[in-house]
């Protein structure tokens, strides 16, 4: 059953970068929000979460004592 033979292998075309950070046609803009906005939503959630985060662990660790 090894047979030898792989299926969706194929090979990245040469120089091919596979890093997220280069800019692509088209990235500027992903559904109705421009790249802009999308990374200040991103700021926004990362903020309120590292926050509730916070929150949590302060909280916990008065309830279990």
């Amino acid at each position: 059953m090894g047979g030898g033979v792989k299926r969706n292998r194929v090979a990245l075309p040469k120089g091919h970068d596979r890093g997220g950070d280069q800019q692509q046609p088209g990235d500027e803009q992903q559904g109705q929000w421009t790249q802009q906005q999308r990374e200040r939503m991103d700021r926004a959630f990362t903020e309120r979460m590292e926050r509730a985060l916070r929150q949590r662990t302060a909280g916990g660790a008065d309830k279990g004592a």
